[in-house]
């Protein structure tokens, strides 16, 4: 269970994080705008690509997946015990 938990884990964190970049610099730009020129995700993802490509998408991957992959693994493995405890 753990295993399966933390590769969830894993791929979920892949998948997640080039949404999670954009997200994350539109919520800066609209802090300090020149700090990034953009105002919607759309444009944030076109500037990102064209100005430092696709694997700009994965930055913080790794430490997203550390701080994630531990969580979903306790929280998969807690739910299977009380689920196992109930019945």
């Amino acid at each position: 269970q753990v295993c399966s938990a933390s590769t969830a884990g894993i791929v979920a964190s892949l998948i997640t994080n080039p949404a999670d970049v954009l997200k994350t610099r539109v919520q800066v730009a609209k802090l300090n705008s020149g700090m990034f020129p953009y105002s919607s995700g759309l444009s944030a993802a076109k500037h990102l690509l064209q100005h430092e490509g696709p694997i700009a998408l994965m930055d913080g991957a790794t430490a997203r997946a550390l701080w994630l992959t531990p969580r979903l693994a306790i929280v998969v493995s807690l739910y299977e015990s009380i689920v196992k405890f109930l019945k």
